[in-house]
């Protein structure tokens, strides 16, 4: 998956602000990343680790800021999903 470089989030966010369709992508282009992270595990990683991976890889929040566990739980609270163990237990993915 290609990610989308640091200027985006600059551009988008800083610049001229960031619409709740463009948060969404993001969101769930991280909700699919963490996902593939966790392809094929019987049980939920540590979200330390979870989020030392995502911003290695480069993926930031819909602001631009680097993942902190408490900010990659929120997020997936606010998609449906009960944290990491929820992601894993359900084994889909929502769309809006």
């Amino acid at each position: 998956m290609k990610l989308p470089s640091r200027d985006l989030y600059k551009n988008v966010w800083y610049n001229k602000g960031m619409n709740r369709e463009q948060q969404d992508q993001i969101n769930q282009k991280a909700i699919h990343a963490v996902a593939a992270m966790m392809a094929g595990r019987p049980i939920a990683p540590r979200y330390r680790a979870v989020v030392a991976q995502l911003n290695a890889e480069g993926y930031r929040t819909s602001r631009g800021n680097d993942w902190t566990p408490h900010r990659l739980f929120r997020m997936l609270q606010r998609n449906g999903f009960s944290g990491l163990h929820g992601l894993l237990r359900n084994g889909h993915f929502r769309t809006r």
